[in-house]
């Protein structure tokens, strides 16, 4: 199911972005998102959207009406966006200023997200190494790369989905201990 949920976009204009409803109770404030795909009540359809990262498909049609780039600062719900201020104030500043002049869909912020997701907390690392790699990338922001993110949002994801399966062949009791990862 399509649905809206309110983001903070250019200019800190608030902007409806455009998702797959993956998660039973998930909403338009992003309230109701907490543990992502590792949510008890996902399911093994909604854990592969959100690992795929094809919940973010729709979000082309934003592109499309100028409301987000492809490659830039993932922008947020006003609620992340108050976990992001108490996490590092100071870093909060030079990095909201960049969300708000180049949001978009994929970026290094994105990425380091997707491997970690659900490991939000207000005052977590995460949060912070994330608002760093968005900052540091549009400092040296070029079109070399642009292209370097577009090219490696797809290991995050494919790591995702890898340990998906494995932590699944897991819990059928199948043994994955002895089998080395090349991902």
């Amino acid at each position: 199911m399509l649905f809206r949920q309110e983001r903070i976009g250019k200019g800190g204009v608030p902007f409806d972005i455009l998702k797959l409803k993956t998660m039973p109770g998930q909403d338009h404030s992003g309230e109701n998102e907490a543990g992502g795909s590792e949510h008890s009540e996902a399911s093994l359809l909604s854990k592969f959207c959100r690992k795929s990262a094809a919940d973010e498909l729709p979000q082309c049609i934003n592109v499309i009406l100028g409301n987000l780039h492809l490659v830039g600062v993932r922008p947020q719900t006003p609620i992340t966006l108050e976990q992001r201020q108490h996490a590092d104030p100071v870093l909060y500043e030079d990095w909201f200023w960049w969300a708000t002049l180049n949001p978009g869909v994929v970026g290094p912020g994105q990425g380091l997200a997707h491997v970690h997701q659900g490991a939000y907390t207000e005052s977590s690392e995460l949060v912070k190494k994330v608002m760093r790699a968005d900052v540091n990338y549009c400092e040296k922001a070029s079109l070399k790369q642009d292209i370097a993110c577009i090219a490696t949002t797809p290991i995050p994801v494919v790591r995702g989905l890898y340990n998906m399966l494995r932590s699944k062949r897991a819990e059928n009791g199948v043994n994955v201990e002895n089998k080395s990862s090349t991902i």
